[in-house]
């Protein structure tokens, strides 16, 4: 497979746009993903695990592009701000 080389607009965009993907889906994911961290690309769930250092393992041996694939830990139980 010939690599695909990105812009550094491509890029940002790609990344803005798996961001926007996940806080979108938020309450979707939380049930299915509850205490692991998640890589997005391409607008899905590409990654998921309990250890971030292992999705980033798995994300360099899948050969995708770590500035623009969204990682995000979903917790356990929703954080409460109180201020």
């Amino acid at each position: 497979m010939a690599e695909q080389v990105l812009s550094d607009i491509e890029i940002l965009n790609k990344y803005g746009a798996n961001t926007e993907w996940f806080f979108s889906n938020y309450n979707s994911l939380k049930i299915e993903y509850k205490d692991k961290y998640v890589a997005i690309d391409d607008k899905k769930v590409v990654i998921s695990g309990t250890d971030l250092n292992k999705v980033y393992e798995t994300i360099e041996k899948k050969k995708l592009s770590l500035l623009s694939v969204f990682v995000k830990y979903i917790p356990k139980e929703d954080i409460i701000a109180i201020l």
